[in-house]
């Protein structure tokens, strides 16, 4: 029988392990399990079992660093990847920016061309209305020179 203490809240659970032999041959053992937060404080198992615990525990242990350097590892990639994010947000905003500032560039230009646009045919109708009366004063020109 082991008897697992929660750090946490500080309740105990007993749970059973199987082959359990003599009670006087309990051995003290303490570790913790840092992700767990779970130690171990009494192990009533043969010397076999005992060195078969630990090197289960160890495991665990060994296991779970592991673990926590790959989550850090995990955690640094998300960061940059959220670094990253924020950047591409910027350079979106900076764009959407300047795609304004073009489409009022473009809105400014359109608007001068119409107004060119107006210009053009305001001397084309002048241009033709003069071309009309040079037409008719030769004509007239004529007539008085007879």
């Amino acid at each position: 029988m082991c008897i697992i203490r929660n750090l946490k809240n500080s309740t105990e659970e007993e749970s059973q392990i199987e082959n359990v032999y003599d009670t006087n041959q309990a051995a003290a053992i303490t570790t913790t399990n840092a992700s767990s937060q779970f130690y171990i404080t009494e192990l009533l198992i043969n010397p076999d079992e005992q060195n078969e615990a630990l090197f289960d525990i160890n495991k665990i242990v060994d296991d779970n660093t592991k673990l926590r350097g790959e989550n850090i590892k995990f955690q640094k990639e998300i960061t940059k990847l959220h670094d990253d994010n924020l950047k591409l947000r910027d350079d979106n905003t900076k764009l959407r920016e300047d795609n304004l500032k073009f489409q009022e560039e473009i809105t400014k230009l359109h608007n001068d061309f119409k107004k060119f646009r107006e210009d053009i045919t305001k001397i084309l109708v002048n241009n033709s209305r003069l071309q009309g009366a040079n037409d008719t004063a030769p004509n007239e020109f004529n007539e008085l020179g007879n």
